[in-house]
């Protein structure tokens, strides 16, 4: 099968491990992957002129075609007015698209949520479109989510809250969930992390991966569990940017001990599951946490380790032992941290996460929309 994958973000940032490169790297030599990619743009003369050039290359088994890009630095301001980026760029995105459909005459096309960046998928492709729902991210531009369906034969939910929305007016959509690598984080190594941040002897509650509430009441609860925890220290891993400024000054107000590891490569993410004692995942009672399938969950919960997490939809559906449920207050956060400290390790059945099972369940999705054709 020849499949042209129009990812949710730019090549280098899925490359580095997301969801489309995992799950296509576990097709097999026999499938012919290529995905329509654009560079990100960072503020240098060498970015600003690599951006223009259209190219092609080829990397991890697959083919990368890079279209041109203007400099958008209006960025986030343009977004949060539109939903979308540049009109020239989607222009521009859709001319290499169809460019590419034309001449490589691919069985499929599987598009992500990339209308911010280079508009949405083109419309009337001579091919089946299969749209990747990866999060619920479109309330507040209800005409983006029904472009998306409009134009997709098929549409993958990450989330069974997802799939029970997209039901109502799509009639073909699939499960597929996202992943963890089970081989990872059984060779993990939970000391290096430890000793790299002299940790030994600490009950290490973490967030991995800075998505989570403003509001900052995990930190609050954090600090309450450690005026009867001592040793209780805050670890958080990833780039938290503006989020994770708000998290060290108010650990600093209350006097908890945090440490922010800033980016770490992701082939050492799995050790840092491993040192944790408590994951986090404190999310808002929103739709939009209400339907995410949270990666860094699984990856605690393939690590054997408690976690912790606002009570949401999703997360009542996967209803994992190692999972405590909790309201977003300080108060209630703050019990099931306590709880959770010293909670045994509890063994999850995460054989239908892994990527390899969903890779397989994804090319026959792939499979039966390729017979059905275009609706």
């Amino acid at each position: 099968m020849r499949i042209v994958w129009l990812p949710h973000l730019d090549w280098w940032f899925i490359s580095a491990g997301q969801r489309e490169h995992r799950l296509a790297r576990l097709f097999g030599p026999e499938h012919d992957v290529h995905f329509v990619t654009w560079q990100a743009m960072q503020r240098t003369v060498g970015s600003v002129a690599g951006s223009f050039r259209a190219k092609t290359w080829h990397e991890d088994g697959f083919t990368i075609h890079q279209a041109p890009r203007v400099p958008n630095f209006m960025g986030q301001r343009l977004h949060r007015k539109t939903g979308r980026g540049l009109r020239v760029n989607e222009e521009l995105y859709t001319r290499t698209v169809r460019k590419v459909v034309r001449d490589l005459r691919p069985d499929v096309v599987i598009c992500g949520i990339s209308h911010v960046h280079v508009g949405l998928p083109p419309a009337g492709l001579p091919v089946p479109l299969v749209f990747d729902y990866l999060d619920y991210t479109l309330e507040r531009w209800p005409e983006l989510e029904a472009e998306y369906l409009d134009r997709a034969d098929a549409v993958l939910c990450t989330s069974r809250v997802l799939l029970e929305r997209v039901q109502r007016s799509h009639p073909h959509s699939y499960y597929l969930p996202n992943g963890v690598d089970l081989d990872a984080a059984r060779n993990a190594q939970r000391e290096r992390v430890r000793e790299r941040y002299a940790l030994n002897g600490a009950k290490v509650v973490s967030l991995i991966g800075p998505t989570a509430s403003s509001r900052l009441f995990y930190i609050d609860a954090l600090a309450t569990v450690a005026r009867r925890v001592p040793d209780l220290v805050f670890l958080l891993v990833g780039n938290g940017g503006s989020l994770g400024d708000a998290m060290a000054q108010r650990a600093d107000e209350q006097g908890l001990r945090m440490i922010a590891t800033g980016q770490v490569p992701a082939s050492e993410v799995a050790d840092y599951f491993a040192a944790s004692d408590v994951g986090l995942y404190p999310g808002d009672k929103s739709p939009y946490f209400d339907a995410a399938a949270p990666l860094k969950v699984l990856e605690y919960t393939a690590a054997r380790k408690p976690v912790v997490a606002t009570d949401l939809a999703e997360l009542r559906n996967w209803g994992f032992a190692n999972v405590r449920l909790a309201e977003p207050t300080r108060d209630a956060f703050a019990e099931a941290i306590e709880d959770a400290i010293d909670a045994p390790a509890r063994d999850t059945d995460l054989s239908g996460f892994s990527w390899s099972t969903l890779s397989d369940r994804l090319l026959h999705v792939l499979d039966e929309v390729v017979r059905r054709g275009r609706r």
